[in-house]
């Protein structure tokens, strides 16, 4: 059996925050936190989750996360291909 780490800090909006602030948070500091984190070795997060959903993050919200994703993890970018392809358009 192979366990992987999800990182879903892209699941919901804390209270107080906007999903404009809260999109912000997530791709200048938890992103590159995490990179860092893997790179040392202190976390293997494998998979990074935006919950792409109406009131939660939509469209813009998603695409903005997944871009910083794919740019700081390359891998990352196939498991969202499909998604960045069609939702840039």
């Amino acid at each position: 059996m192979h366990i992987v780490s999800n990182y879903c800090g892209a699941h919901s909006v804390p209270s107080g925050m906007t999903v404009n602030q809260y999109a912000e948070e997530i791709v200048s500091t938890h992103i590159p936190t995490l990179k860092r984190l893997n790179e040392s070795g202190e976390t293997n997060a494998t998979l990074i989750d935006v919950f792409y959903e109406k009131g939660v993050f939509e469209r813009t919200e998603t695409i903005r996360v997944l871009k910083v994703l794919v740019q700081l993890f390359c891998y990352f970018l196939i498991i969202f291909r499909l998604v960045l392809k069609s939702a840039c358009r």
